[in-house]
């Protein structure tokens, strides 16, 4: 019986894809095997024009993007927000808490990106006067006052090297820091690089926009040691939340591993 199960699952799912893993970034992101791609950026950004543009009684968003309103109650506060949110790709995560709460809370919505997605993203005329693109971390704080919140969703584990990017994020003197959908290495320090897979049409909110062809893409991402990063939170602040996210969210060949999510308080 329980044969006759496995191969009925095998048969209906198929076999779950493992990702290859590298020695190091450089070499996973060979070929063009990165976030720089031009038909990403564009199907990414032209995505989010559309859901911009989208009547408000048609927006649809899916369970992913509720992590977003996760924000308001971290913050505890209504009225104005300064939000510095780390690969945030072309502003969707502020759409969709702007269509929500409309103006009843004023946002300072800064993203940092590539630079190839920002650029895309302010020449297809996705700025306004609250929601600001930067290629740069120093860049993006520098008009912000103060910063409530810097939101990092399933962002860091995509860079050259996030020990890096988090350890100057921490430094910018942010209130708090919410990390969510990002896999770590619970068993060991190692670091473990991977290139992951995907179809084109899956990357970004919506579906594949007229004129692309839907194939795969290929990223690097890196699985990071927990205990390295846990010890690196408590040196600028405090961990509040630990949170148990995505089981197996990405499987390779030397282990699959769980998504997580943390809030530090920086005060």
């Amino acid at each position: 019986m329980n044969m006759i199960k496995k191969l009925i699952i095998s048969f209906l799912f198929g076999k779950p894809q493992v990702f290859k893993t590298f020695q190091n970034f450089n070499s996973a992101s060979k070929n063009n095997n990165n976030y720089a791609e031009k038909d990403l950026i564009e199907v990414v950004v032209t995505k989010a024009k559309k859901f911009q543009n989208t009547d408000s009684n048609e927006y649809v968003i899916d369970s992913m993007a509720l992590k977003t309103f996760f924000i308001l109650n971290i913050l505890q506060k209504s009225n104005n927000l300064n939000i510095l949110d780390f690969g945030g790709g072309a502003g969707t995560h502020y759409m969709v808490l702007k269509n929500y709460f409309k103006n009843s809370i004023n946002f300072n919505w800064h993203v940092i990106e590539t630079k190839e997605l920002a650029k895309e993203a302010i020449d297809q005329g996705l700025e306004n006067k609250e929601l600001k693109f930067f290629s740069d971390i120093n860049q993006a704080i520098e008009n912000l006052e103060e910063i409530d919140l810097i939101y990092a969703n399933g962002s860091l584990c995509y860079t050259d090297d996030p020990t890096k990017y988090l350890t100057h994020l921490l430094e910018t003197k942010a209130k708090y820091i919410y990390i969510t959908r990002t896999p770590f290495n619970e068993e060991s320090n190692e670091n473990i690089v991977g290139l992951q897979v995907s179809k084109l049409s899956s990357n970004g909110k919506g579906s594949l926009p007229t004129g692309f062809k839907d194939r795969e893409v290929y990223y690097p991402f890196t699985v990071l040691g927990m205990q390295d990063v846990e010890n690196l939170f408590k040196k600028y602040g405090k961990i509040e939340l630990k949170i148990m996210e995505e089981k197996n969210a990405y499987p390779t060949d030397k282990g699959s591993f769980n998504n997580f999510g943390y809030v530090i308080n920086l005060n």
